[in-house]
């Protein structure tokens, strides 16, 4: 889903710049698969802050609005992998209900967070973005503009808003 979703943007905006400054097709297809992971990272981190993230909260009307709407998560995913079955039940059950109450979403999160489903999908967006430097770096020139991306790259998974 996010791939399809937040990378394919991201890929084609990364390779849509490569092509127009005149860069090689090895090169195209690099920044763009490196342009869909953190466009994927960048996703994931997002749901995280959707149902954990205190910033995240203040600026919207409640925390989870992701579980209002029912949507399969990659946290939400692992979540009914690794939870009791009973609470794995309860999960689907209020996800298919898509809930209004704050309540039921905090239950949900609950469920979510004692999974650990939450640390899981930190790690998942972390490693993302590791695998995706550590192809891009090498191609890149040793340029102030190479350490900003490397910054603004580790930022999409560490930042609370």
């Amino acid at each position: 889903m996010c791939s399809s979703k937040t990378g394919v943007l991201a890929r084609l905006s990364a390779r849509l710049t490569a092509v127009i400054c005149g860069a090689s097709p090895e090169f195209i297809e690099s920044v763009g698969e490196f342009a869909a992971s953190i466009g994927v990272a960048f996703q994931i981190q997002d749901d995280i802050l959707n149902i954990s993230g205190v910033e995240f909260a203040t600026k919207n009307i409640c925390i989870g609005e992701d579980i209002h709407e029912g949507k399969r998560s990659l946290m939400v995913i692992h979540s009914l992998e690794h939870a009791p079955a009973e609470k794995s039940k309860r999960l689907l059950e209020i996800l298919n209900a898509q809930p209004s109450d704050q309540p039921t979403i905090n239950e949900a999160i609950a469920i979510i967070t004692e999974s650990g489903s939450i640390e899981y999908a930190m790690s998942v967006a972390k490693d993302i973005i590791s695998k995706a430097w550590s192809k891009l770096e090498p191609l890149l020139p040793q340029r102030p503009e190479k350490e900003k991306l490397r910054i603004f790259t580790n930022y999409l998974v560490e930042r609370k808003i």
